[in-house]
């Protein structure tokens, strides 16, 4: 229910903002206190995994441009619109379900085919993210719902024989929640690119 309640939400909300790298992400700080640490470390996993696709919709974007000759500093917009003009009736787009699946008429050039082989594997990068991340923003939010139940004052025992003083583990617990609650944001953001990409790719060939 969880998942498919945020899925939702950040569908609905997901708003294209290009290649938004989430340079702002608050790092996950090791405690050292083993039962305080196990609870916020899902989280540096996420930031990692989060990152990577980052990156990676950085790269298909580049791989597309790369693709049809055109300029980073040029709209892609028009660069696909004039690549539908050049292939004419040769391609062809049909969905299955989320899926994007354009099609060459075997008479095109190469140079057209090598276009759609290009926004075919953009096609299904981007298809694998947007339905992954909903998945990630799950494990977030069960980071954040056990983070918020996270007592360290609970835990001073513990927190002593691990040799750490309690105020400074308790700065440490306080910032990592707080990397924690931002953490489905920064999905938020990401699902937003992915399929604002996604969108402005398929967009011209329906």
């Amino acid at each position: 229910m969880l998942r498919n309640t945020f899925a939702a939400l950040l569908i609905a909300t997901a708003v294209f903002s290009g290649n938004a790298f989430a340079d702002d992400m608050l790092a996950i700080e090791t405690t050292n206190v083993a039962s305080i640490d196990s609870v916020f470390s899902p989280i540096s996993s996420i930031h990692t995994k989060l990152s990577d696709t980052q990156t990676q919709l950085g790269t298909i974007e580049e791989n597309i441009r790369t693709a049809l000759g055109v300029a980073t500093d040029a709209p892609l917009e028009t660069a696909l619109a004039d690549f539908k003009a050049q292939a004419g009736d040769a391609l062809s787009l049909t969905m299955d379900g989320t899926m994007p699946k354009l099609t060459v008429a075997d008479a095109a050039p190469q140079n057209i085919k090598d276009g759609v082989t290009a926004l075919q594997t953009a096609f299904t990068d981007l298809n694998t993210i947007v339905t992954t991340l909903p998945t990630l923003a799950d494990d977030a939010m069960a980071v954040v719902t056990a983070a918020q139940g996270l007592d360290p004052k609970a835990l001073a025992g513990e927190i002593k024989s691990s040799g750490q003083k309690l105020g400074k583990t308790l700065k440490l617990v306080n910032s990592n929640r707080k990397a924690t609650q931002q953490t489905p944001d920064h999905i938020q953001t990401t699902l937003g690119s992915a399929t604002g990409l996604m969108d402005s790719l398929v967009a011209p060939f329906k």
